[in-house]
C-alpha cells in the first residue's frame, strides 16, 4: 500500500514538472537505504548543461566525471558520492544498479 501511494504520488510529480524527477528519485534512494536494501553502484548521467550553474556546481559535476549531456558513469554508493549528486541534483538523474 505504501508503495503504490509513492508511485502514484511520483507520477503525478512528473507529469507536472519534469525537474522533480531528479528530486523524486533522491528520495526515493534514501528511502531504500532506510530499509537497509542499498545498490552497490549509482548510475548518473548529466541531463543539463552546466553553462547557467554556479562555479562550484560546474566543479561537482566535473568531480564526478560527467563533461556532457547524456554522457553516464556508475560510481560506487556512497555518502561522498551522493552528498556530491545532491548539490547537482537539478542537473543529473541517477540510478541505482
Amino acid at each position: 500500500m505504501k508503495n503504490a501511494k509513492a508511485a502514484f504520488f511520483t507520477q503525478i510529480i512528473c507529469a507536472t514538472d519534469k525537474l522533480c524527477l531528479s528530486v523524486v528519485a533522491w528520495h526515493e534512494l534514501w528511502a531504500i537505504e532506510r530499509q537497509g536494501i542499498m545498490a552497490d553502484k549509482l548510475r548518473i548521467t548529466l541531463v543539463k548543461s552546466t553553462i547557467g550553474a554556479i562555479p562550484k556546481q560546474r566543479a561537482t559535476v566535473k568531480a564526478l566525471g560527467l563533461r556532457k549531456i547524456g554522457k553516464t558513469v556508475e560510481l560506487p554508493n556512497n555518502d561522498a558520492v551522493k552528498g556530491m549528486v545532491w548539490h547537482v541534483r537539478h542537473l543529473v538523474k541517477v540510478e541505482e544498479i
